[in-house]
């Protein structure tokens, strides 16, 4: 009796992969949720340069005073020449709010983006 057996792996490797890492969030944007006292924020982060890592940071909500009345965190893996969205979904008061994502990705500064929303107040 004869047997034959074929195997096979397959390696990913970074070959030649600068040290530069350069990310650019291409938008971001924040939208109410009708009738829900909720924002839907949502982000799109551009990885422009080889190399695995991972993005580790915080989405925030502040009112018009500056004071912080939302946060959730990050912490997702970005994939070379790769897009990631991100998304977020605070529930907050009627009001106007400053959004903002921020996050280090081991590059030399880190990345902020903000964008603004109007919560209207609940209908009677």
């Amino acid at each position: 009796m004869e047997m034959r057996a074929r195997l096979a792996s397959i390696v990913y490797a970074d070959v030649g992969a600068t040290r530069e890492r350069r990310v650019r969030v291409e938008r971001v944007v924040a939208t109410p949720n009708d009738g829900a006292g909720r924002v839907d924020a949502a982000a799109e982060i551009a990885h422009e340069s080889g190399g695995y890592f991972r993005i580790e940071g915080s989405w925030e909500a502040a009112a018009a005073d500056g004071k912080i009345l939302a946060k959730g965190s990050v912490n997702q893996p970005l994939l070379p020449d790769h897009r990631l969205r991100l998304h977020w979904s605070p529930d907050l008061p009627s009001g106007k709010y400053a959004i903002r994502l921020s996050f280090d990705y081991g590059g030399a500064k880190k990345v902020v983006a903000e964008t603004t929303v109007t919560v209207p107040a609940k209908a009677p």
